[in-house]
């Protein structure tokens, strides 16, 4: 592993425990704060609101004895925090005449610096605006609200959508004792206004943020003049070496069983209905979908069969076509019919095997010789039928295949990569399964009318869960069990669906996504493991970006797309100098 931070500060929010107008005991509260988060290594402290004072001191605000108490006690506090690394930011109080306003003291290496709530700080070294400006990088907001009823949730979507919007990180400390930290629209921590602890931390990522404002084409990041802006020293940024935050193993999944439920609803949704507009703006007459009995095709004829409800076209208009070749299982093929039977498609089988062994005598390929010809003449063969019975009934061919399989090009360029539109382009392999889960778990119990047979459908999707990932070109054993399982050659998609995301949507580098990787499956994985398939996973990366190239029409459906209209990138580009970072490590 590296000592580089990779982005990473640890920022603290804390709540002193304050008592109006006691200036002594609330400094003291405010400086136990900053020692504790100072000790945790953070490189960033944000105190709520009247730190100081306390936020009910009414028309104890003009009493000068107040004031310069609380004058004192800043001194006294940069004084005793002069050798720290950290960056505090408490609340206090300045008087223009008959008004008081909220304010804040900054307290960095024995300086002070004090402004009202439209202060920027601007870190040169790291390029990083901190302040309290949508604009800036992390962005503080504060509270000196009562608690009330529903105010947790109110604050929690308010940091919520503010850090989405501004794309940036969010340090929330109300005086209520409600603490936040959000990062691109995300509560990385929370803590309740009557939860014991008064403090809590989180390790950010500013490199995330950064790539996030830099692809965006709705973001202008120049709205700060930073002329204007408070120069600080940089900031203490994270040593480690545990991260304090989570990385989840699955980034393509949210953790809320509710959450999840209803992104694959939507997902589902969007493939119908991109599907349906297809097939009504070319007047297609049918749906072609070949059928392997794997994740894939499931999902296809899935969706082509919700998409044909949305326009009023028969399920029989869904030309469902099982075509077994060399290494098709009994338990894939029986799968695959049960499967078109049950969604009312009508059902085609033609075996490819007669047409791919007179292929092999025309090319002058030896039938036992089961390289990647023996394999690739059977996916375009697939396709050749799959193309002209579409053209034949007036339909168009409706594509099976991954988000995952396009990243690591793993399909037959003009075979299973060629297709008239690509339903599953946009979604992960991870994400299918969850899919298709949740249309046995939600979809099927709630429209019994989903299909011919409901629960002749939720038996076949429950087998198909359970069998391996296979493309199933290579003959099967003696005891007819697939021989060709995709993991055992590609490495695990939960693995290449964690690297996908974190390259493709936040730019990480090898190093970082590394590390990140290690700190997901560390009770999985190892990280000699991790490397192995890390380096496979970017040289197949760039390597098979040819086919990416040239790949059909897809509908969007989440923020990491590949297809050519969303990611441009030369078909050529060398791998190398990712690939020597990963040895390296």
């Amino acid at each position: 592993m590296t000592d580089n931070n990779m982005g990473f500060i640890r920022v603290a929010c804390g709540c002193p425990r304050s008592v109006n107008g006691d200036i002594g005991r609330n400094t003291m509260s405010v400086a136990n704060l900053i020692m504790e988060a100072e000790k945790e290594g953070a490189g960033i402290i944000l105190l709520p609101p009247q730190s100081f004072a306390g936020t009910g001191c009414g028309d104890l605000f003009f009493q000068e004895h107040l004031r310069r108490m609380q004058e004192e006690a800043i001194g006294d506090l940069a004084d005793t925090f002069s050798k720290a690394k950290i960056l505090a930011i408490a609340g206090c109080f300045e008087r223009h005449g008959s008004t008081v306003y909220d304010a804040y003291a900054v307290f960095q290496k024995g300086d002070v610096i004090c402004g009202t709530d439209d202060l920027v700080l601007w870190d040169d070294e790291n390029e990083l605006l901190i302040g309290f400006d949508d604009d800036c990088h992390i962005q503080m907001m504060t509270s000196d609200e009562e608690i009330t009823v529903g105010q947790m949730a109110y604050t929690r979507e308010l940091v919520k959508i503010t850090s989405a919007k501004n794309k940036n990180i969010v340090m929330f400390a109300a005086a209520n004792g409600i603490l936040m930290i959000a990062e691109n629209g995300k509560i990385m921590v929370e803590n309740g206004p009557f939860d014991a602890d008064n403090m809590i931390i989180c390790d950010v990522d500013t490199e995330l943020i950064l790539h996030e404002r830099i692809t965006s084409d709705d973001f202008d990041d120049e709205g700060i003049d930073i002329s204007e802006a408070e120069p600080i020293d940089p900031i203490h940024m994270w040593e480690g070496p545990e991260l304090e935050r989570k990385v989840s193993p699955a980034p393509f999944r949210p953790d809320d069983p509710e959450l999840l439920a209803s992104n694959c609803r939507e997902i589902f949704e969007i493939q119908s209905a991109a599907l349906a507009k297809r097939l009504a703006a070319i007047h297609a007459k049918k749906s072609v979908v070949g059928i392997s009995g794997g994740l894939d095709s499931t999902l296809a004829l899935l969706v082509c069969t919700y998409a044909h409800r949305k326009l009023g076209m028969p399920a029989e208009d869904i030309i469902a076509i099982t075509m077994p070749g060399f290494g098709t299982t009994d338990r894939t093929y029986d799968n695959a019919l049960a499967m078109m039977k049950s969604t009312g498609a009508t059902v085609r089988e033609i075996s490819i095997v007669d047409s791919v062994t007179q292929h092999f005598k025309d090319i002058d390929h030896d039938i036992n010789d089961h390289s990647v010809t023996y394999e690739n003449a059977q996916a375009r063969e697939r396709t050749q039928i799959l193309m002209d019975i579409a053209n034949k009934e007036g339909g168009i061919v409706v594509g099976t295949g991954d988000l995952s399989e396009e990243a690591l090009g793993w399909c037959t360029f003009n075979g299973d990569h060629i297709s008239m539109y690509g339903v599953n382009a946009g979604v992960p392999k991870s994400a299918i399964k969850d899919i298709v889960r949740w249309v046995i778990d939600v979809k099927l119990k709630e429209d019994p009318e989903f299909s011919k047979d409901n629960d002749l459908l939720a038996k076949t999707l429950e087998d198909i869960l359970d069998t391996p990932i296979s493309p199933e070109l290579l003959p099967p054993d003696e005891a007819g069990n697939m021989t060709q399982k995709t993991e055992d050659k590609l490495g695990p998609y939960e693995l290449h669906d964690f690297f996908i995301y974190h390259t493709v949507r936040y730019g990480a580098t090898p190093e970082k996504l590394f590390f990140l990787a290690c700190k997901a499956f560390e009770d999985k994985y190892d990280e000699e493991y991790i490397k192995k398939w890390l380096e496979t996973f970017y040289r197949r990366f760039f390597t098979q970006q040819f086919k990416r190239s040239c790949s059909p029409d897809s509908p969007r459906v989440g923020t990491v797309d590949l297809s050519p209209a969303h990611w441009n990138m030369p078909s050529d580009a060398s791998s190398d100098i990712w690939v020597k970072m990963v040895k390296g490590l």
